[in-house]
């Protein structure tokens, strides 16, 4: 579980519970689509802390694994996002930063098993 660094392990990241659900929204114009990365859970063991959805987005023009910019919310699915609050949260958001699938990837940017930015869709569990 992440601690109080907000630091989360790819370990502790789970599938989305509606994984192919995607969002299109507008932002000055140009349609980008939402997506569900996973979930997990801040805080510490005593402290069940609050749920934290990743939330990828990839412009709609885009092939479907093009994803451009990644960020976390307080959330338990992207259907209690508005569009507001995804366009809010893409402006928050930073460049995508593709899963290093062998795990011998240093810790980049306070995520450990994270490097690049090739912008592909990391590959689902279970797929």
């Amino acid at each position: 579980m992440p601690g109080v660094s907000g630091r989360v392990d790819e370990e502790d990241l789970e599938p989305s519970a509606a994984p192919d659900l995607s969002i299109e929204f507008e932002v000055e114009g140009e349609s980008w689509v939402a997506l569900s990365g996973g979930r997990t859970r801040s805080g510490t063991a005593p402290d069940s802390g609050a749920l934290l959805l990743l939330v990828l987005f990839r412009r709609a023009a885009d092939s479907e694994d093009e994803i451009r910019r990644e960020a976390w919310t307080a959330a338990r699915s992207l259907e209690e996002l508005s569009p507001v609050q995804l366009s809010e949260l893409l402006g928050r958001s930073r460049p995508f930063r593709e899963v290093d699938p062998s795990g011998k990837g240093g810790s980049s940017g306070g995520r450990a098993g994270r490097q690049g930015s090739s912008g592909k869709r990391p590959p689902r569990p279970g797929r």
